[in-house]
């Protein structure tokens, strides 16, 4: 799609030179005055067009990195849910989870709400940031699970690993939270729509009234 709109001024300018050149042509009989009329013409509407159409190789850039970087969230939170599948702790893995399933859909909503990537990218790498950190956890936290009297107080760095896969909940759903914030006054705004009309009351005339 970006290739056929990067080529629209061109195409409008050679469509352009060749239609007014044939009817000068046929007109004048005169090569040279067809020549001189149509070219600058068509010169003028490929630099309009162009400039209606501009060449989007910045924004192509873009849309290729944020879905380079969703890719790499995406592929993060896959790998923390398989290793979330190996904690033994209920309430543990479930943070771990929620938070995994809430990540996806909140890159999902940033797109939609979105006319370009610029936003997307951004989002998508605050996201892989924190997330490098969440994964690096839960890689400490297996190894302690696996072998607690290798490690110093075992049980505290369990509970903190837990702690920290709470907050990471907590940090998915706020983001989402927030995100959905600009939603709620539009929703509230079009519930007010669905209310049943209220109609003035109609006076009755006195031949209605007889």
């Amino acid at each position: 799609m970006g290739q056929v709109r990067n080529n629209v001024a061109p195409l409008s300018g050679m469509v352009t030179f060749a239609a007014v050149f044939l009817i000068l042509y046929a007109s004048t009989r005169s090569l040279l005055t067809a020549f001189a009329i149509a070219l600058p013409l068509a010169v003028g509407v490929a630099l309009i067009v162009r400039g209606l159409y501009p060449v989007s190789d910045d924004l192509r850039e873009y849309n290729l990195d944020a879905r380079r970087r969703v890719k790499k969230v995406l592929a993060t939170v896959d790998h923390i849910e398989k290793m979330a599948a190996q904690i033994r702790d209920p309430e543990a893995q479930r943070s771990l989870l929620e938070g995994c399933r809430i990540i996806p859909q909140l890159l999902r909503q940033t797109q939609a709400r979105q006319t370009t990537s610029f936003k997307l990218a951004s989002t998508a790498a605050n996201v892989q940031n924190y997330l490098t950190s969440v994964e690096s956890v839960t890689e400490v936290y297996l190894r302690v699970q696996e072998n607690p009297s290798y490690f110093t107080d075992a049980d505290k760095q369990l509970e903190a690993g837990k702690q920290g896969f709470a907050d990471f909940d907590a940090f998915a759903l706020k983001a989402i939270q927030q995100l959905n914030a600009g939603d709620t006054a539009g929703y509230a705004a079009d519930l007010e729509t669905l209310k049943p009309l209220e109609l003035p009351a109609i006076p009755l005339t006195e031949a209605a009234k007889t």
